[in-house]
């Protein structure tokens, strides 16, 4: 009925529970924060997901012109399927190395490898690297030799120092400041840009 609805945990749960208080609190205050307004604030984003050797040249030049780069891998059975760059709140290049299916994203063994390079550059490039819980990710990037550089900012870390008594994981920080959906259920199939319209 064009309404809002923000979901949160009922008041009785809180009772019996009251580690779940921080969470509702923060619902409240996001609660208030878009009572303010009747529509839903759009941004639209473009996320480059399937992309080809020409791309990584273009986004290479993209990249090296940002100041600040968030980063996030994705694994599977100890390996990194594929990794994504967003130089800006609008825009993210995803370079991937497995298939949904599990099978090579790379045709040629010299595309791979470029791939590879490609992400080597860029988390040793000198823009400031941001992510989340980018402990987990480095580990498995230090694996491939890749050292990340400038990485100060990490969103997990300094979320719990400001709010320790509040849950920490990604999901949950995409609540009660973004509004996203699931974006592990963005990839689609056989599409090379995945255009979305999402709150700012």
């Amino acid at each position: 009925g064009g309404r809002k609805i923000l979901a949160t945990y009922h008041p009785a749960a809180v009772l019996r529970n009251y580690e779940l208080r921080p969470a509702v609190v923060a619902d409240c205050i996001k609660a208030n924060r878009e009572s303010q307004f009747a529509e839903l604030r759009l941004t639209e984003r473009h996320l480059h997901i399937n992309p080809g050797r020409d791309d990584l040249q273009s986004w290479r030049e993209r990249l090296h012109a940002a100041s600040h780069i968030a980063f996030d891998i994705e694994t599977k059975a100890r390996q990194i399927t594929c990794i994504g760059f967003a130089p800006s709140k609008t825009e993210a290049f995803v370079v991937p190395f497995w298939n949904l299916d599990g099978t090579n994203y790379w045709e040629k063994a010299e595309d791979e490898i470029l791939a590879w390079k490609f992400v080597k550059e860029i988390m040793e490039g000198p823009a400031i690297k941001i992510a989340h819980n980018g402990i987990y990710d480095s580990q498995y990037l230090y694996k491939y030799r890749i050292v990340p550089k400038n990485f100060t900012q990490d969103t997990m870390l300094f979320f719990h120092a400001l709010y320790p008594a509040l849950p920490k994981a990604l999901g949950f920080l995409g609540s009660i400041y973004a509004n996203e959906r699931s974006w592990k259920a963005w990839r689609a199939r056989g599409s090379d840009t995945h255009e979305s319209k999402r709150e700012e």
